[in-house]
């Protein structure tokens, strides 16, 4: 399991292109580390409800951007990502709204940093799923006994170490450790 960082030198919006660009590239750079042949050029399907995936590959990918990072964890399984840079945000008004009591709790005692990493974990689970956050926010804890979870119904959840201004998560199937890697500016 691999994920892919990608380093803008300043905040921008991704266009359709360079994200397809980007995930390919990630794809490619995969295969490469892991010895593992490409048939044909992956065709990047997307569904009108549920999340993009490639066509006949077997392999399984999740993109998230945040002010200047954009990031791909790609994987031989189904995974999830999300990343996100700390920002200006009323976030003990949205734990309140849409966390769970056991969240609100933790968001109390950790402030916003726990916050955020709350947030990121939720969006792993919920692209994971294949899913919105808007189908449900509070069907799930991150938080149990006090503490994040590391798995929800056998998926892993972690959060990756980032820089101070941003957040990460993956969830997964935990059967392969996540290697994070920089995507070179080659593949845009």
């Amino acid at each position: 399991m691999k994920l892919y960082i990608y380093e803008f030198s300043s905040p921008r919006r991704n266009g359709q292109n360079s994200t397809d660009k980007l995930v390919l590239g990630a794809l490619s750079e995969y295969c490469r580390e892991e010895k593992i042949p490409l048939q044909k050029s992956p065709v990047i399907h997307r569904p009108l409800s549920g999340k993009p995936m490639f066509e006949e590959s077997g392999f399984h990918f999740s993109v998230s951007h945040s002010g200047n990072l954009w990031a791909c964890l790609i994987g031989i399984t189904p995974v999830g990502l999300d990343i996100q840079k700390k920002k200006t945000a009323s976030w003990q008004s949205i734990a309140c709204r849409f966390f769970t009591g056991d969240e609100k709790e933790y968001v109390e005692e950790m402030g916003e940093d726990g916050f955020w990493n709350l947030w990121v974990m939720k969006e792993a689970y919920v692209k994971y799923l294949g899913t919105t956050l808007a189908k449900g926010l509070q069907q799930y804890s991150m938080v149990e006994n006090g503490r994040l979870r590391k798995e929800i119904d056998g998926i892993s959840i972690s959060l990756i170490p980032m820089n101070d201004d941003f957040y990460c998560a993956c969830a997964w199937d935990g059967r392969e450790d996540i290697c994070k890697r920089s995507l070179a500016q080659n593949h845009i």
